[in-house]
Formats: structure tokens, C-alpha cells, sequence
């Protein structure tokens, strides 16, 4: 398994954590409990960052491969 594949999975798991935070903050919201929508607000915008970087990490690596590869 090369490791843009493994970036990928980890980039998957990224998504899982953002849907699920935005999932409990929508719920919360409609059930009035207010409390611990600024914990999901917080690991939700923690988990798009590490997203964002999980996939430019990827296309580099990828991009760096093709290279490499052609080479």
C-alpha cells in the first residue's frame, strides 16, 4: 500500500469526524442544549484543518511519485 493511499484513509477519517461534529451541533441546536456546541464547533474546525492538510500532503506526494516515476 503506498502511502498517498494511507493519507487517503486518514483523509477519509477526517470527513467521518467533520460530518459527525456537524451532525451533533445541528442536533444540539434543534434540542436547545447549547452546551456542547462549541466543543463540536471546536473539533469540527480542528478536524477540516487537519483535512485540508491530510489532502494537500497527498497531492504533493502523489504529484512527487508521477515525478519520480517518469524519471
Amino acid at each position: 500500500m503506498k502511502l498517498s493511499n494511507t493519507i487517503k484513509i486518514v483523509e477519509i477519517a477526517w470527513l467521518v469526524v467533520i460530518t459527525i461534529c456537524l451532525y451533533e451541533i445541528v442536533r444540539n441546536t434543534v434540542l436547545g442544549s447549547y452546551e456542547k456546541i462549541s466543543l463540536y464547533a471546536v473539533v469540527g474546525a480542528g478536524a477540516t484543518v487537519m483535512y485540508f492538510l491530510r489532502r494537500n500532503q497527498r497531492k504533493r506526494l502523489s504529484r512527487n511519485e508521477k515525478i519520480n516515476s517518469d524519471s
